[in-house]
């Protein structure tokens, strides 16, 4: 899978008063409703650097103690796959 390459940034539009999220010159995302400090727009522009951030510690967790790694583990195997698996459609 693919993403639009950071670093995604969150602008709130005035004219509209919804929130863009943008990278590259490339909007990525639309119409996020919300007051100027939208804490949904900033977590959206994090994604890219959350998930590489998320690839690092599980190639730590993958080296480390499995003990060390145990209850950190699940967790970042779990938000890698939900960033990166095709959605599921029910």
């Amino acid at each position: 899978m693919s993403h639009t390459p950071g670093p995604w940034k969150s602008v709130f539009d005035d004219e509209t008063e919804d929130w863009r999220i943008v990278a590259n010159g490339w909007q990525v995302a639309d119409g996020i409703t919300g007051d100027p400090k939208n804490n949904d727009a900033r977590l959206i522009a994090a994604a890219p650097d959350l998930l590489e951030a998320c690839e690092q510690v599980k190639l730590w967790a993958d080296e480390a103690d499995p003990y060390e790694a145990a209850d950190v583990l699940p967790l970042i195997e779990a938000a890698i796959a939900k960033a990166t698996s095709p959605e599921e459609r029910t």
